[in-house]
Order: C-alpha cells, then sequence, then structure tokens
C-alpha cells in the first residue's frame, strides 16, 4: 500500500468487532470504537463493527488482524474499555502508554511491592515465627 507520495506504508492492523443487537447496543459500541480510534490513531488502520449474523444472541468478539483477543463467551462478560485498549496494545505497540486508565492499577501495584520491600529485625521475625508456630 502506498501514500500519496507514493511511499510505500505498511497495512495498519484492523480490528473487528462482532456483536449481537439483541446484547449491546450500537451506541455503546460506537464509544468503543472511538476509544479505541483516539487512543490508537496512527497505529491500527481501522475498527469495524460486524453485527452477527451466523450466530444468534450473546455475541461478542473482538479480533485484531483476524485473531481473537476477546471473546464475551470465554471471558463470561463484557470487557471495559480500558481492558480493550490494553490487549490491542499489547499486541500493536507494548511500549505505548495507557496513561490514565493504567496508572490507577500501576500504584496499586507499586504500593503492594513497597509493602513486600519492608524488612523486619530479628526480634520481630522470631516474634513471628513463635506467634505462627514455625519455631
Amino acid at each position: 500500500m502506498c501514500d500519496q507520495s507514493g511511499e510505500y506504508m505498511p497495512k495498519l492492523p484492523i480490528v473487528e468487532i462482532e456483536y449481537s443487537s439483541l446484547m449491546l447496543p450500537v451506541s455503546d459500541l460506537t464509544s468503543v470504537m472511538q476509544e479505541l480510534l483516539t487512543t490508537f490513531e496512527a497505529d491500527i488502520g481501522s475498527v469495524a463493527l460486524v453485527p452477527s449474523r451466523v450466530r444468534p444472541g450473546g455475541v461478542f468478539d473482538i479480533r485484531l488482524n483476524g485473531k481473537t483477543i476477546w471473546s464475551r463467551k470465554t471471558e463470561g462478560r463484557f470487557p471495559e474499555a480500558k481492558e480493550i485498549k490494553q490487549r490491542v496494545r499489547d499486541i500493536i505497540s507494548p511500549e505505548k502508554s495507557l496513561g490514565h486508565s493504567e496508572s490507577a492499577e500501576k500504584k496499586v501495584v507499586e504500593a503492594e511491592f513497597s509493602q513486600d520491600e519492608k524488612k523486619m529485625d530479628d526480634k520481630t521475625a522470631e516474634e513471628q515465627r513463635r506467634y505462627f508456630g514455625v519455631l
């Protein structure tokens, strides 16, 4: 594929959202499309809505270049927008930051890690071992 100047442009990934209108209104799907197009403006070629005609009821699958990255049937629920963006990002642009949608999770993980780093002195460790019956 070439741009207007004749320069070669690599083919960009295509996201497909297969859905059943019985499960989710199209207006909800357009917000997912908007999130993906805004976040990955330069990284994806298109986002397509694919109404499910073969499998009636309950269909909500998201594919990236034909590979399923989310299936409501497999996951047992609908995804949050940040989950979709994380899965797309992990495949097409792993180094890309998703900004605020990741920052809260990262802070929780960092807080848990910093708690694990705290060391106890020998006396406290001995008291803990006695308390839990390890000694």
